[in-house]
């Protein structure tokens, strides 16, 4: 793994580009102060797995691999690069207006197919962060949600809820 430029950066560390078997990806970098607090990289890493748990959707950020290095105190989350970065960019006052027909609409789209692809789980996963800036644009503005740190597997399924005086019967 080669980093290179920040992309962003947020309380938990840094995006960074990075090359990575001969293709260019973002790492998310934990901050090394974090690392030494167990709760926070526990956080790190069970966001993480809950990502991976999920299996790929056109419409969720793929996550690649992980890189753990002790000498250099470092672990970081390699996934697919999101060319065009978060729609938070692209709605910002000063940015070049989006077309509702062949951009808006059809962003809007793909986060409705995500989040269902969330929902429909057996264990459906709820991902309380839903943001434009968790929202990255690829090449094509096609929109993958990303940031899964704040995600929680919802216990019961919301359309199999019992009432309470319907259980153990």
């Amino acid at each position: 793994l080669l980093l290179h430029e920040t992309l962003g950066s947020g309380g938990f560390g840094e995006v960074r580009l990075a090359s990575w078997r001969g293709e260019e990806v973002a790492a998310k970098h934990l901050h090394r102060a974090k690392i030494r607090h167990k709760k926070a990289l526990r956080q790190f890493l069970a966001a993480a797995e809950l990502q991976l748990a999920l299996g790929e959707h056109e419409n969720v950020v793929r996550v690649l691999g992980f890189c753990w290095e002790a000498e250099r105190a470092a672990v970081v989350q390699i996934m697919e690069l999101c060319t065009l970065g978060p729609l938070s960019r692209h709605l910002h006052p000063s940015a070049p207006a989006l077309s509702w027909e062949t951009q808006k609409l059809p962003i809007a789209a793909g986060v409705a197919r995500a989040l269902a692809f969330l929902h429909s789980n057996a264990k459906p996963l709820i991902h309380c962060d839903l943001k434009p800036s968790n929202i990255l644009l690829d090449h094509v503005f096609k929109p993958k949600l990303a940031d899964f740190g704040l995600a929680r597997e919802q216990q019961e399924h919301p359309l199999q809820h019992r009432h309470p005086q319907q259980q153990n019967t």
